[in-house]
């Protein structure tokens, strides 16, 4: 056989064998395709959520299974009430070499848990397309060094609820939209007994720490709305005692934010509502049963409410903010799924994470579990929800601050609140204890 025949049937050979790989390459069946490398390759991710019921997340294992049949999805709903609870599990689990492949992290949580977690690959997931993709405190809170350790399904915030009969009464004709104009509707929704002086009908739930919902969170957004970050998110330094300056007068936002919390315990101030005493009870229980006309609270509640008191008529607004503002500034709380460092099928669970906070699968999650939207692109599809509709556009404002260990800093605002209600310590020497537990805190 002449030579050039031999290496017309050898070219031919290597360019069918080029033509086979390549087919199998872009079938997914072999390796090489960045965006479909492991599409055929068996896997088995164990999640371990919070709150949500195996219903809730049944759609997404479902919708993903039909797209990668060879991926099998395990649910397990964890019980986040107590949070150090969970991460003790979750801490056994990893130092038994039995830990979940995905996770669900407190927002709050990534410092402290970076070593435990993988970053999302670069080429599933870009930082500028995050950056455009989900709302800015996801930005500031789920990534690190440029790269991204979790993605958001939703976004809470803390918003306002009132009673719809009781303003209609007290001649409001809406909630109010700034803390001044709280103020002044303090005194006309607040019912007093005359004889005793005793509350018997509280205008807003809000003021102490032990029997009241979420307080530390509302102290924390008054002391972000008025100007300090609470805790510098580059250095880690405690900074909401520090004075700033304002109109060339020096105060102390985290001074003033204390000081105006509390005041709403104080018999001897004009905006007196709400007390320690037996009266007082829950704060979302006193809402449900009318004996409040407003509460503060997240979206999570609202089920809560309305089973409480199925006839109770109320309404939702947006938190009040500062007068004349330049800026609005909400508060954030969420959970979001992670990849653990445990596991062997990372790029996969990464994927399936990818696919649940995608727009189209993420809808149907957030319209089951009535939570607002942490994607831009569908804050407008929820702007008009009757329920969600104020939550999902506080979500492009909302903040949070950096906290090493979240349970820890919760029970130094609560004590800090406690001290000054309970005239334990000023508002200025409350403050300084808890910036110094606070030093101790966080690392």
């Amino acid at each position: 056989m002449p030579s050039f025949s031999r290496g017309l049937i050898i070219a031919a050979v290597i360019a069918a064998l080029i033509l086979a790989v390549g087919a199998l390459m872009l079938t997914c069946v072999i390796p090489g395709v960045k965006y479909c490398s492991d599409k055929n390759k068996a896997a088995t991710l164990e999640v371990w959520g919070v709150f949500d019921d195996t219903d809730a997340f049944k759609p997404f294992i479902d919708a993903y299974r039909a797209l990668r049949p060879s991926v099998k999805v395990n649910y397990r709903k964890m019980d986040a009430r107590d949070p150090k609870r969970y991460e003790q599990e979750l801490l056994e689990a990893f130092a038994a070499g039995r830990g979940p492949d995905i996770f669900f992290i407190h927002h709050t949580w990534l410092k402290r848990y970076l070593e435990k977690l993988r970053p999302l690959p670069e080429d599933l997931m870009a930082l500028r397309e995050f950056k455009e993709t989900f709302v800015d405190v996801a930005v500031e809170d789920l990534t690190t060094d440029g790269q991204i350790y979790a993605l958001p399904l939703y976004v809470d915030t803390l918003a306002l609820y009132y009673n719809q009969d009781m303003l209609n009464s007290a001649r409001l004709s809406k909630a109010p939209a700034t803390w001044t104009e709280f103020n002044a509707a303090v005194p006309k929704l607040v019912s007093v007994d005359a004889r005793t002086g005793a509350v018997t009908r509280a205008a807003a739930t809000i003021g102490t720490a032990k029997n009241i919902n979420r307080s530390t969170d509302i102290l924390a957004l008054l002391m972000l709305q008025s100007g300090t970050a609470i805790v510098d998110r580059k250095t880690s330094q405690v900074v909401m005692d520090e004075s700033k300056q304002l109109n060339g007068q020096a105060h102390r936002p985290g001074l003033n934010a204390l000081e105006f919390y509390t005041a709403f315990t104080d018999p001897g101030r004009s905006v007196y509502t709400w007390g320690v005493g037996s009266n007082f009870h829950w704060s979302v229980d006193a809402f449900a049963e009318e004996s409040a006309a407003m509460t503060f609270n997240y979206a999570y509640q609202l089920p809560v409410i309305r089973q409480k008191n199925p006839n109770l008529r109320f309404g939702i607004s947006s938190m009040p903010q500062i007068e004349n503002r330049t800026i609005d500034v909400n508060y954030a709380s969420y959970w979001a799924p992670a990849v653990s460092f445990q596991s062997r099928n990372a790029r996969a669970a990464w994927e399936f994470i990818i696919f649940a906070s995608g727009k189209d699968a993420v809808v149907s999650y957030l319209k089951t579990t009535q939570r607002p939207p942490a994607r831009r692109d569908l804050i407008e599809t929820f702007r008009s929800d009757s329920n969600l509709g104020v939550f999902a556009e506080q979500a492009l404002t909302a903040r949070s601050f950096y906290q090493y260990d979240s349970s820890q800093v919760e029970q130094i605002f609560a004590d800090m609140i406690e001290t000054v209600v309970k005239r334990e310590k000023t508002p200025n020497e409350a403050l300084e204890t808890a910036v110094n537990a606070m030093r101790v805190a966080t690392k």
